[in-house]
């Protein structure tokens, strides 16, 4: 028997777990409070927050409605009013794994009415403490809002929405000083595309928005646009050269226009 040729087979086999997409389950022991999950409403009571941690003794159990599991393993639930009745608003978070003594925390929610917000976080639980050590990415809607995470090996992986104001700042093309909302659009119901990072590192951008739906009022706009349309193609993926480039030829042609 080969023993040299066994290690390596398990070696790689070891390493390749490395790559690996951590699978989603439901919220283990290890974030529970008083024996239950913690509780959603949490993330959403205003009363329990304490700077950047919130107090789970003040808001466990005060939401009237049972938290439970939906699609893809969020748990969560509606919110009730101080009269007791069923708002419009909700929370839900999901638990993408651990990074040492931290967990890696999905939420989603709604203080009622279009938005909705959710987030990214690395949070740890100091006894009746819930705190966020880390926010890595939120947002409402397309202005942020998280479409897909995972946990990969140790690394963090995300993809949210994002603006065109926000392409003219990750591609760093924003020698022509884009005024937010009055050159280029950073509204949560205009979505450009999607950013892909692994941990702090951007990987990719996905363009969806046609031209034609990017409004163009000024002539900072009207020349983000040109660029636009130049590299746009429907479900066009942007690799990290490319996102270099077109911010290379925004500076290029718009960067006059900010001085």
């Amino acid at each position: 028997m080969n023993y040299r040729l066994i290690c390596m087979s398990l070696l790689a086999l070891a390493l390749a777990g490395c790559g690996r997409e951590t699978p989603i389950g439901d919220v283990p022991e290890t974030f529970y409070y008083k024996g239950a999950p913690i509780d959603p409403a949490c993330f959403l009571d205003s009363s329990a927050q304490m700077g950047d941690a919130i107090s789970l003794s003040i808001c466990t159990g005060k939401n009237k409605m049972q938290p439970e599991y939906k699609e893809d393993h969020f748990y969560g639930t509606e919110i009730t009013d101080m009269s007791g009745s069923v708002s419009s608003a909700y929370v839900y978070y999901r638990y993408l794994g651990e990074s040492g003594d931290n967990h890696i925390i999905q939420t989603l929610s709604s203080s009622g009415g279009a938005s909705q917000f959710s987030s990214l976080r690395l949070m740890q639980l100091d006894g009746n403490l819930l705190r966020t050590v880390k926010r890595f990415a939120g947002g409402d809607r397309c202005s942020g809002g998280i479409e897909r995470a995972s946990v990969v090996g140790n690394t963090i992986k995300y993809t949210k929405n994002i603006t065109p104001y926000d392409l003219a700042i990750l591609s760093e093309g924003n020698e022509a000083k884009f005024r937010r909302n009055t050159d280029l659009a950073a509204t949560s119901d205009l979505c450009l595309g999607t950013a892909t990072f692994e941990g702090e590192e951007l990987q990719n951008i996905k363009l969806t928005l046609q031209p034609s739906e990017i409004p163009a009022e000024t002539l900072k706009a009207e020349c983000f646009l040109s660029a636009y349309r130049a590299v746009f193609k429907p479900e066009r993926v942007l690799d990290e050269r490319e996102i270099l480039n077109f911010g290379f030829d925004l500076n290029k042609q718009c960067g006059e226009l900010g001085k």
